[in-house]
């Protein structure tokens, strides 16, 4: 099934949004959720992949609910400049998509960080303190605020 958008020929397909939903979600999970975030989880890549899949594919959805629709309304409608990444147009789409997306994923994140299930933003250790190892909650998720800090240059146990 193809959308098509005016008479110029140019067709988008639902292979376009899966193949932008995929490589959205893998750079998320596999880059920025997991790479970058390892040490949270123990240091650990796999366990970091293992932690950060859930939460990341339910905030990927959520931002996909928001920013799909948009993009398949404005961009495949009649004027083809939104088709276009040389025009003004198609970045002033793009960012309307992102930023429905965002309104429609933040609830989600937001419930998800309360709950533990996902790290926040500009979560960051207290001065003095690192996170050396992170113990596992007994429900699989990534800790965040209630992670076990250990103060650098200890033998391993929480410092006074």
């Amino acid at each position: 099934m193809s959308y098509h958008a005016g008479n110029e020929g140019y067709s988008v397909s639902w292979v376009d949004l899966i193949v932008e939903y995929t490589a959205g979600f893998a750079f998320g999970l596999f880059i920025f959720q997991s790479l970058f975030m390892k040490d949270m989880a123990g240091g650990s890549y796999l366990g970091a992949v293992k932690n950060s899949f859930m939460p990341e594919w339910l905030s990927m959805n959520m931002m996909a609910a928001g920013m799909f629709p948009v993009m398949i309304f404005l961009m495949m409608g009649r004027d083809m400049r939104a088709m276009e990444p040389t025009e003004p147009l198609f970045w002033a789409v793009m960012a309307l998509g992102v930023i429905v997306g965002f309104f429609v994923a933040y609830p989600v994140n937001v419930w998800m960080v309360s709950r533990n299930l996902k790290h926040g933003l500009m979560h960051v250790p207290p001065a003095g303190e690192i996170t050396h190892h992170v113990e596992p909650s007994p429900n699989g998720a990534m800790p965040s605020r209630h992670a076990t800090m250990i103060r650098a240059g200890t033998d391993g146990h929480e410092g006074a």
